[in-house]
């Protein structure tokens, strides 16, 4: 379990490293933006004690319940570097009823800088690249794995749509 800042950082970047090679041999630096690293907390106390550790190390903290389950979007103070671009959102999810989550770094989600899903959905099919759609209550996501590693492309940023939809 994560237990600082700096083990956070170099887990992040360690979680990355396949994900930052692959954008970049498949030229997807001007396609897509980075925006954001989703990480799963096995336990209730994991959850905390992450979410303690950027009470102080965070720009913000917003806290939502999502499917049943506590979801912190962090806003990192200092950025993870990726070839789309600096990732500056940690989002941390407290462990499932069903007890489902295993501990750590689970996806990176992207979404298209022309904002156009389906065009970069084809773009990716076309390099054969395995891309599947997922359906969920909601919302819809399209996930593809690079070495075990989940890559989420959604429509537009995470924090718009917290705006949008949860901040009314």
């Amino acid at each position: 379990m994560i237990q600082n800042l700096e083990e956070f950082f170099a887990e992040a970047e360690k979680s990355l490293h396949s994900v930052n090679n692959f954008f970049e041999k498949q030229s997807l630096k001007d396609l897509v933006r980075a925006d954001h690293l989703g990480y799963k907390c096995v336990t209730h106390e994991e959850f905390e004690i992450l979410r303690k550790i950027f009470e102080f190390n965070s720009l913000y903290i917003y806290q939502s319940i999502i499917a049943e389950r506590r979801i912190a979007i962090i806003r990192l103070q200092k950025p993870l570097q990726t070839p789309c671009g600096d990732m500056y959102y940690l989002e941390l999810s407290d462990q499932k009823p069903d007890n489902s989550f295993v501990s750590g770094f689970e996806h990176v989600e992207v979404y298209p800088q022309n904002g156009n899903i389906d065009e970069l959905v084809k773009f990716l099919q076309e390099k054969n690249i395995n891309i599947e759609k997922i359906e969920k209550s909601h919302h819809t996501t399209w996930d593809f794995f690079v070495e075990g590693f989940k890559v989420r492309i959604e429509a537009g940023p995470l924090i718009d749509k917290i705006k949008r939809e949860e901040m009314i």
